[in-house]
């Protein structure tokens, strides 16, 4: 039959394109181990830089605390370099030292120690004095410098405790350092003080027969010795000669610690 005009025709709605639709954003690849963005592209995460930078200031401050409340000694000497060492006011026999102590105007004791062994001598022992009076403060040495047979040995240049320097076999060696806080003033006698130290403790393999202290640079009254003991007590020594107050220490004594009392005024 034929179709009417201008009646519309009804279409399917199936016969009606549709757009198709986006395509989903593909999901961001799930971490590796645990690790984030940042730590895959090998840059720490922010609390670690926040961490170490904290850290960084504390370490900082601590250590300009501590080069504020005392300067460091000179650093030791990397390797062994030849030095030259003053001569001994007199000539050192086999088996004997010397030690001469300036007691200084600021209360620091300055000390020269010529050591010859009776043998062959392959390290040296340097321990501060025990404190005197019993429960002073220690006294610290500074500026220690060992020369063994010609050659600078390396080791600290600050003793606060027992201290040992190695070096090949030599006959003689030569040690020198500062004290300081060795000199106090009595409390009984204006005026008066007290050398409570004049030299480190010296140890070597076999000991010494005879050891020679002198002490100048002060008026000193007179000399004491003692055991390195905490319990011992002072006993008179030496006498004054040309060359300042001088005590010779042998057998089981060369060890002994030499106390000086002094006129400040």
């Amino acid at each position: 039959m034929p179709r009417p005009r201008g009646v519309p025709v009804a279409r399917s709605p199936a016969s009606t394109p549709t757009p198709a639709p986006a395509p989903a954003p593909a999901p961001a690849p799930a971490p590796v181990d645990g690790r984030t963005g940042e730590e895959e592209l090998g840059r720490p995460p922010a609390s670690v830089l926040l961490l170490a930078t904290g850290l960084l200031a504390a370490v900082i401050v601590a250590g300009g605390w501590l080069v504020l409340r005392e300067p460091p000694d000179p650093a030791p000497p990397a390797s062994s370099a030849p030095a030259t060492v003053p001569e001994p006011p007199a000539p050192l026999t086999p088996d004997s030292d010397r030690v001469e102590s300036v007691v200084e105007a600021s209360g620091a004791v300055t000390v020269r120690h010529w050591i010859r062994g009776r043998g062959l001598l392959f390290g040296i022992e340097l321990s501060p004095p025990v404190p005197y009076p019993p429960g002073s403060a220690t006294v610290v040495a500074r500026n220690v410098r060992v020369v063994a047979g010609g050659t600078e040995v390396p080791g600290p240049t600050r003793i606060r405790e027992t201290t040992f320097y190695a070096f090949v076999g030599e006959e003689e060696v030569y040690v020198s350092y500062r004290l300081v806080g060795a000199v106090e003033e009595t409390g009984t006698v204006p005026g008066r003080g007290l050398a409570r130290a004049t030299s480190l403790v010296l140890g070597v393999a076999e000991g010494l027969g005879t050891s020679t202290r002198t002490v100048v640079g002060a008026e000193v009254l007179n000399l004491a010795c003692k055991r390195p003991t905490p319990t011992a007590r002072l006993r008179p020594c030496g006498e004054e000669g040309p060359d300042g107050w001088q005590v010779v220490l042998g057998d089981e004594a060369t060890r002994d610690q030499v106390v000086a009392q002094l006129e400040l005024s």
